[in-house]
């Protein structure tokens, strides 16, 4: 089954991508059907795909499946998406709790759709930054607290255990190994000397100095009330766990991380008198290895993310609901020209030349009262500003993201200025003759179709000229192609100042010209034109340091007396040129007309 249709649109990750950017890729990808109970991922097992739900219900679930689910994913919704980051394995139960239907895209095809599309790039951001803080948020509440019992333990003023409850356990020990035996015991080597207050009058003795944090844990006795709150341990299991990918980045096999929490016990008071008060420590301990585990993973995927931010060739910026500039990568500073810290803080409009700099902040106040705005969710062309002022053509594209209680923009910038100014240059090279630098006969063509057009709706008349130099291939062939290209400049310079503001000349090839008269009002303008042209050309040329002379047959067309189109009016200008020829050169004819005036002969 192909996916295609107006369902297309609902998809998280695909909103505002036009279908037909990735629709080559997606239609090859196959459609998944899960069963009520059918499981699709698995923590640890690898998650080679991305999945994009198009109907039906999933649950997410942390540790098991008997946890309470901490997301539920519906249409529009996309699992696995930290797989483009992280290759390593799931990270949840992904449950379907009804008949579901899911789009699968393979790393091929997900790497094939981040190359064609800037914007799934930047929905992938979005999503990853919602994500990870709900996950986080999640893992704590329902993991940590909900599933996992905490050890309750409690210790004489020795440091000795004098209780423990059975999850103790956990940690491979059993309750009666350890009562009476120091907590540090429990303690790697590495961080005994965060708890050892022995350790600590050691190292007062053998360097005279103490420690810049003394030991936790059994020194409450020195400050009245004092507690020790979230302190990280490492503590010695008894037996070995089972290896898990990334662990050992956290801690060895052999141990775990624990939050311990504490405090001080104190005796009663007796007939107003204080014997010695201190009796021990009570406290909790929480294996929070995973967490650490966790929370390295999204370390590290958030560098990763932020490298891609960093790393783009694009500028991006975020932008908040005042037209804030609250992040920038290191592209918009350097397609821009700011420093970082002369960017963050400041109006977006800062990047706006005039006049919409000044209009910025009511295109947003518009934008929040209608919903309406002709850039948010569009991509476009458009001008920016750079730091000294230069203005430049970008292609741009801007999201709305919803956060919460709030709103902001990101916008994904291209600096487009070389391939509009190459645009430009194939656009000019495609219309104009290289050697003259004049239109060439396609541009002509243009020119005069759209010449006739305007004198259609003005009524008004047009003259077109065919111009052909007479002895140009005795110079061609005589003097050389140099020679003959130098000519052809110079008649082409002659030619164009021979003409008023509006009107038009052109080389279609060879010594032949054209040139359209415009807003004619009466005959003697066009005749005045054609004796300024053949007095132009009966002029010296200096070719190679030799002076040369030449003379011009003209052939003219009248619109809309001889024609009413383009082609018509072009053949009946060559054929004009021809009698002129054929009169002995040196001279113009009109095609016909009322005037019937004679041509002047040099």
């Amino acid at each position: 089954m192909l996916y295609t249709g107006e369902s297309f649109t609902d998809l998280i990750v695909f909103q505002n991508i036009p279908y037909a950017t990735v629709q080559n890729i997606l239609e090859r990808c196959p459609i998944r059907t899960l069963e009520p109970g059918e499981i699709l991922l698995k923590p640890q097992n690898p998650n080679y795909s991305f999945f994009q739900v198009l109907e039906g219900e999933l649950t997410v679930h942390l540790k098991d499946l008997s946890t309470p689910s901490i997301a539920t994913m519906v249409k529009g919704s996309c699992i696995g998406e930290l797989s483009i980051i992280d290759e390593k394995n799931a990270s949840a139960y992904v449950l379907s709790q009804t008949k579901s239907r899911l789009l699968v895209i393979d790393k091929q095809s997900l790497q094939k759709i981040l190359s064609a599309s800037n914007e799934f790039v930047f929905n992938l951001l979005r999503i990853f930054s919602h994500r990870m803080r709900f996950n986080t948020e999640a893992l704590v509440e329902s993991q940590f607290v909900r599933t996992v019992p905490d050890i309750i333990y409690r210790l004489d003023k020795e440091g000795k255990f004098i209780f423990l409850n059975e999850s103790i356990e956990k940690l491979g020990y059993q309750v009666k190994d350890l009562l009476g035996k120091h907590f540090e015991v429990l303690i790697s080597n590495e961080d005994i000397d965060k708890v050892s207050y022995h350790n600590m009058l050691q190292q007062i003795r053998t360097t005279g100095k103490a420690p810049d944090s003394p030991p936790k844990l059994f020194d409450e006795r020195r400050s009245e009330g004092r507690k020790t709150l979230g302190l990280e341990l490492r503590l010695k299991l008894n037996n070995k766990t089972v290896s898990v990918p990334g662990r050992s980045d956290v801690v060895p096999d052999d141990q775990i991380v624990a939050e311990v929490n504490c405090t001080g016990l104190k005796r009663s008071f007796n007939d107003g008198k204080i014997a010695d008060s201190y009796l021990g420590t009570i406290g909790i301990i929480r294996d929070i290895t995973e967490r650490q585990m966790f929370q390295n993973q999204v370390a590290e995927q958030k560098a990763r993310i932020e490298a891609i931010f960093e790393t783009m060739a694009d500028a991006i910026v975020v932008v908040n609901a005042n037209g804030i500039l609250e992040s920038v990568n290191h592209a918009a500073t350097k397609i821009f020209g700011y420093q970082e810290s002369e960017m963050l803080g400041k109006n977006v409009a800062m990047l706006i030349p005039s006049p919409n700099c000044e209009q910025h902040d009511s295109y947003l106040a518009h934008f929040f009262a209608t919903g309406e705005s002709k850039y948010i969710g569009m991509r476009q062309e458009t001008i920016a500003k750079r730091k000294n002022g230069h203005e430049f053509e970008i292609d741009l594209a801007i999201t709305e993201v919803r956060l919460h209680n709030r709103r902001i923009f990101t916008a994904v910038i291209r600096d487009i200025t070389q391939r509009k100014e190459a645009e430009r240059i194939i656009h000019y090279q495609a219309n104009h003759d290289a050697l003259t630098d004049l239109p060439n006969r396609s541009m002509f063509m243009k020119i005069l179709e759209r010449e006739i057009k305007s004198a259609e709706n003005n009524k008004l008349r047009i003259a077109l000229m065919f111009i052909d130099l007479d002895r140009f291939k005795w110079i061609n062939d005589n003097l050389g192609h140099a020679a003959g290209d130098q000519l052809l400049q110079m008649s082409a310079k002659r030619l164009t100042r021979c003409l008023k503001s509006g009107d038009s000349v052109a080389r279609l090839g060879g010594d032949e010209f054209t040139a359209i008269l415009v807003n004619i009002e009466n005959m003697e303008q066009v005749v005045h034109v054609a004796h300024r042209i053949l007095e132009q050309l009966n002029q010296a040329f200096n070719l190679s340091e030799q002076e040369v002379f030449i003379s011009g047959s003209l052939g003219i067309a009248l619109y809309p007396e001889d024609a009413n189109n383009r082609e018509d009016l072009l053949k009946l200008a060559d054929e004009a040129m021809y009698r002129s020829k054929n009169a002995g050169r040196n001279a113009f004819h009109f095609y016909s007309g009322p005037s019937h005036i004679r041509p002047k002969k040099y």
